[in-house]
């Protein structure tokens, strides 16, 4: 594998010089020794996304392969590297022929394909797509000591830990005083667990390593970094309050007329923006007496209406053209009553109904 962090130490294995180079890997010799030559020819593809701390440090995102096993290469066998983006190169490599190489872009984004190609016959050695991953969440934040994130669903985590670059007289490297390692857990599909040392420290480094076995003969590694930030603010509760508010429904109306022509208007009040519904209802009966007798109250009439947050808005009610016989029937000569209920509903969802007014009206 490619020693792109010294684990034990807790520190990148290149200092600042090396990492900033393109091709910023150790590789094996071109001629293999007698027990790799026993063994069949594979590819290690790895992918790098860096971050910077330091201005005259900047790390680019890197993808890289080595050639592990078989014999030397031979003339005829020249692996170069590239990155594609929609299906269009970002990055080639530079010359061609090793046993090892690598590209450098900026940033890498999920979806790009790495890819080793044999220069002089277009021929696919190996490929694998870059996902993003691993990836701590939000929560693993400072302060804390333990950590959640994403992972290649076949992939597993061979590392975490976090590190702070300090500067010496002519390099910058890492504090091994600063420096920790996390115990780690392969949670469920695709997510992994980290229990730190200590609790992590808001701009240092956090980063993680997955291994992932893609064929027998390709083997994709992956380590990201970010730095670790405020954890973010804890979740608001739902607002499970009814709104409050008033009505100031009348309780009579003088004139049968005005009331089947105009309806009933008043004033509803509330507290928070809300929706008002208001309905008009008539008890009626069926006529008879004793057991026989039976009432109902049938829908007169209804309206719709909005209130904002702390103010008051007009509601007018009016009969509906179906109702007015009945109204107009159940006045008599005596007069009867109607019920007006209004119910207030906020945003998330919260109702509350207001007292009912029982509104007198007269005879026609």
């Amino acid at each position: 594998m490619f020693p792109f962090r010294d684990r034990a130490a807790g520190r990148l294995a290149a200092a600042c010089g090396i990492a900033a180079a393109t091709a910023a890997f150790a590789a094996p010799s071109a001629n293999a020794t007698n027990g790799s030559a026993n063994k069949p020819v594979a590819w290690e593809l790895s992918f790098v996304d860096s971050v910077s701390l330091q201005p005259n440090d900047l790390k680019p995102d890197r993808a890289a392969f080595e050639r592990t096993g078989g014999l030397g290469l031979t003339g005829a066998e020249r692996p170069y590297a590239r990155l594609l983006r929609n299906g269009s190169p970002i990055a080639v490599e530079d010359g061609g022929g090793d046993a090892w190489g690598s590209v450098s872009v900026p940033e890498m984004l999920a979806g790009d394909v790495f890819q080793v190609l044999d220069q002089n016959t277009g021929g696919l050695y190996a490929q694998a797509i870059y996902d993003g991953r691993p990836v701590f969440d939000a929560s693993t934040c400072a302060g804390t000591i333990k950590g959640t994130g994403l992972r290649t669903p076949d992939a597993s985590i061979t590392g975490v830990g976090e590190y702070v670059n300090v500067k010496h007289p002519w390099r910058y490297d890492d504090d091994p005083n600063l420096t920790t390692s996390g115990l780690i857990t392969n949670a469920g599909p695709g997510t992994f667990e980290a229990t730190f040392k200590r609790a992590l420290i808001r701009g240092h480094v956090l980063w993680a390593d997955t291994l992932f076995i893609q064929s027998p003969s390709v083997t994709v590694t992956s380590h990201s970094e970010r730095l670790v930030g405020d954890c973010p603010p804890p979740p608001i509760p739902p607002d499970t309050l009814p709104p409050a508010g008033a009505s100031a429904a009348p309780k009579k109306v003088k004139k049968l007329k005005d009331l089947t022509k105009k309806g009933i208007t008043f004033r509803v009040s509330c507290a928070e923006a809300a929706s008002v519904k208001s309905v008009l209802t008539l008890q009626t009966t069926n006529g008879k007496k004793g057991k026989k007798r039976k009432v109902k109250q049938v829908v007169v009439g209804q309206s719709m209406a909005s209130v904002a947050a702390g103010g008051a808005v007009d509601v007018t009610v009016k009969i509906d053209p179906s109702s007015k016989k009945k109204v107009k029937s159940a006045a008599g000569k005596k007069g009867a009553k109607l019920l007006l209920a209004t119910t207030l509903t906020d945003g998330a969802g919260n109702s509350s109904p207001l007292p009912v007014t029982s509104v007198k009206i007269p005879a026609k």
